[in-house]
Formats: C-alpha cells, sequence, structure tokens
C-alpha cells in the first residue's frame, strides 16, 4: 500500500493521475520509468491529466495517507510470535488438548486421534504466521512434542499435494483408509472447512472470528460428522474481547458509508467479500455474543444444515442429470409452495424469496409450534420480534423431506 502511494505520487509529480487497473499495474511494474510504462497502456480512461486536479491538495492527501501507512509499518514490525499474547494462547490451549489426550486415550492410535486439532483462519498470511510460530513452539515446548514432525499447513486451491496433507490426517475418513496417518495438526484456511471429511480430528480452533458466525458451524461441521471416533468434539474461538463492541460499530459504520458511496458514484467490493449494500449486522452481533457466551445455539440450530450443504449440492446435481426433472424445476412459476407431513420434528414454514438485486435468494424458517416460537430476537433499536431462523443451510434442512420417496402434500389440516 505504501508502494502504491508512491507510485501514485510519482505519476502525479509528471503530470499524470493513474487509478484502476493502471496503477495496479503500475504498482506491480519493476521499473519507475513512467514514460515506458505509458506505452503499454490500453485503457485510457484510468488515465487523468494532473491539470483537472488540484495537485497541491492531492499530493498532501495522499501523502499524509502515505506517513500514516509507513508509521503502521513501523509499528507492527516490532511485532513477532515470540511477544504475541495471542499465540502464547494458542500454544496453551495446544498444551491443554495434547495432555488431555495423553491421560484420556486408550493405546497409542486413539490418544493420537484424540490430540488431532484443526487451527483455522480467514487469511493465508495468517496462517503462514501461524505455522512460523509453532515451528518453534514445538520444538521448544516438551508439552507439544508429539506434535513434531506431524505438523503441516493447508491453503490455497492449488496445493499439489492438499490431497495427500488431507489423507494424511484424517486416513479413515479422507482417504482410503490405507493411506499413512502423518499429521495430528493442521492449520489452514477456510479451503477445508467444506466438503471434506475430517471427523477423525476432535478439536478445531477458530484463531479469527469470521463475519459470517456460520462459517464457524461449516467449520465445525469438519469434524462433528457421522463416523467420528469421539463421543465429544471441541471447538474452540478467539474474540477480540474489549474491542468486540467496537469493531462490530466500525463494521456498520463502513457499511452505511459504502452504501453512501454506491448511491452517489458506485462502488464496488471494498470489503472482502461484502458488496456495497447496507445490511443489518444485529442478527450477527446476536450470535457472535452467544457464541462468546459458549452458547451452543448456532451449532445445534445449524450444525445438520452445515453438514449438508455439499450433501444438497450433490443431490441437485444428480437429479438435474434426469433432463425432465431439471426442466420442470427451471420452468417453476415465480411463486409457487408444496409441503409434507413431518413425523417428529417441530412443524413449520420455510419460505425462499429473491429480494431486489441480491445474487443469491433469501431463506426463512418460522417454526409453528415448539420452543422456538415462544423465543424473541431483539432489533438494532431494541424492538422484541418473534424468532425466525435465517441461515440458509439451516431453512433448507427444515425443508428438508429426507427421502424422495416423501408424497408432497399442503392442506389446511396438514401438520407441516
Amino acid at each position: 500500500m505504501i508502494g502504491s502511494h508512491e507510485k501514485f505520487l510519482h505519476a502525479l509529480d509528471n503530470g499524470l493521475v493513474l487509478t484502476g487497473d493502471t496503477l495496479r499495474h503500475f504498482v506491480a511494474s519493476d521499473s519507475d520509468d513512467l514514460d515506458e510504462f505509458m506505452e503499454t497502456i490500453e485503457d485510457e480512461a484510468e488515465v487523468g491529466d494532473a491539470a483537472d486536479y488540484n495537485v497541491d491538495e492531492l499530493v498532501a492527501a495522499v501523502s499524509a495517507d502515505r506517513d500514516l501507512l509507513e508509521r503502521f509499518l513501523e509499528r507492527v514490525g516490532v511485532v513477532d510470535h515470540n511477544s504475541d499474547p495471542k499465540i502464547a494462547a494458542l500454544i496453551g490451549e495446544l498444551a491443554k488438548i495434547t495432555d488431555e489426550a495423553a491421560a484420556e486415550g486408550i493405546g497409542e492410535e486413539d490418544t493420537r486421534n484424540k490430540r488431532k486439532t484443526l487451527i483455522f483462519t480467514y487469511f493465508a498470511d495468517t496462517a503462514a504466521y501461524i505455522k512460523s510460530a509453532l515451528d518453534d513452539a514445538l520444538v521448544s515446548n516438551p508439552r507439544l512434542a508429539c506434535y513434531r514432525d506431524r505438523f503441516e499447513i493447508v491453503f490455497g486451491p492449488n496445493r499439489a499435494d492438499r490431497a495427500d496433507i488431507i489423507a494424511g490426517f484424517a486416513p479413515m475418513t479422507a482417504g482410503t483408509g490405507v493411506e499413512e496417518d502423518k499429521y495430528d495438526l493442521l492449520v489452514s484456511t477456510d479451503v477445508l472447512a467444506e466438503g471434506v471429511n475430517l471427523q477423525q480430528g476432535r478439536h478445531i480452533i477458530n484463531y479469527d472470528l469470521p463475519w459470517n458466525p456460520m462459517r464457524l458451524v461449516q467449520r465445525h461441521g469438519r469434524i462433528d460428522r457421522i463416523g467420528s471416533p469421539h463421543k465429544y468434539v471441541y471447538v474452540r474461538c478467539f474474540f477480540p474481547d474489549q474491542d468486540l463492541d467496537r469493531i462490530l460499530g466500525l463494521e456498520a459504520r463502513l457499511q452505511r458509508k459504502i452504501k453512501q458511496a454506491a448511491a452517489s458514484v458506485g462502488v464496488g467490493e471494498v470489503l472482502p467479500g461484502v458488496d456495497a449494500v447496507e445490511r443489518s449486522i444485529s442478527e450477527t452481533r446476536d450470535m457472535i455474543e452467544a457464541i462468546k457466551r459458549e452458547e451452543n445455539r448456532i451449532f445445534e440450530e445449524g450444525t445438520n444444515a452445515a453438514l449438508s450443504g455439499e450433501e444438497y449440492r450433490r443431490r441437485l446435481l444428480k437429479a438435474f442429470d434426469h433432463e425432465a426433472t431439471k426442466s420442470r424445476v427451471l420452468a417453476l412459476p415465480w411463486g409457487s409452495g408444496s409441503g409434507f407431513v413431518r413425523d417428529s420434528a417441530d412443524p413449520g414454514l420455510v419460505f425462499c424469496a429473491r429480494v431486489g438485486d441480491h445474487e443469491k435468494p433469501i431463506y426463512r424458517y418460522l417454526p409453528l409450534t415448539g420452543d422456538l416460537t415462544t423465543r424473541t430476537t431483539q432489533t438494532a433499536t431494541g424492538e422484541d420480534v418473534p424468532y425466525v431462523v435465517r441461515e440458509t443451510l439451516s431453512c433448507l434442512s427444515h425443508a428438508d423431506p429426507g427421502a424422495d420417496t416423501t408424497p408432497a402434500l399442503l392442506t389446511g389440516s396438514t401438520r407441516w
């Protein structure tokens, strides 16, 4: 980012204002020769004439941002994993896990399975940082000696040996059963959060908290699956503790500003994975606070659905192999409905709608009886409203008839 500001100022000093991809390509180039670079430019729309701008104010503003970034860089330059309290806490948790596995394990294989741990983080850079820290800790900390030579990192969809690492961590569930059991500790981004059977593992540690807490359910679903050898599995989360309210408030303000910018001049993606539309984060706040209180509501209501996300996609693709079925589904009218009898589950209604220009449909599950109907949730304005399940995969789980042979039935007297 500092380099980007420097290149922008360099171009501005030569009478040009570079924006968009043109600026990014100039930053990425090895040369500071602006004339040579400009010969390669095809999109003149991203090159402005400095004469059209208040150059003095522009230089002052960009220089101030660059100086701030340089101060940030100076501050974080003294930070390493040896003085990082979060890394120390992570090492402490891993030591507890190995102690418990040694005390509870029955035989070498059972003990090994009981200490198998996945550490999830959102960013690949953070995964590499954790790997570097743990490489040192596994050598210096005798309580972590069992992880030495049984530790690996997984991120990026194109890592050639990813499948081998996954099978080496959970050969009984992710491999064919004949692979060597090589790893007890993996650090990964969300590349392993879906579609991988890792139930041979017992522990998940979320090193950072994703904006969408349902991602925690998807991560947890890697080990909380049918076929697990464990009576209990454990999920741990790091929280920004004292800064949580401030961070969520900052996100809410950013959302408002992004919406205002989109309405006035139009913007693309500003926050990773966040469209330039206004969102209510009251639900996210409620879920995060519930997880912090160690309530398991999100996992009880979302786990079965989250585990089945890839299963739903597989079933849809399989159904679409039948051209007649695919044609009937794609030809459904804008408004349609169906129902089925639920013998042992709470009755309720599942709604699916496409709203405005949202790319993905929105799902809601409204329970009609049972404990959920007495529950309320609080809006951002403090108003208590009836509780509605809003997580997509949880809603799909409630709408799942279970078998292809379940008859469609929708009457006024049906308990559906």
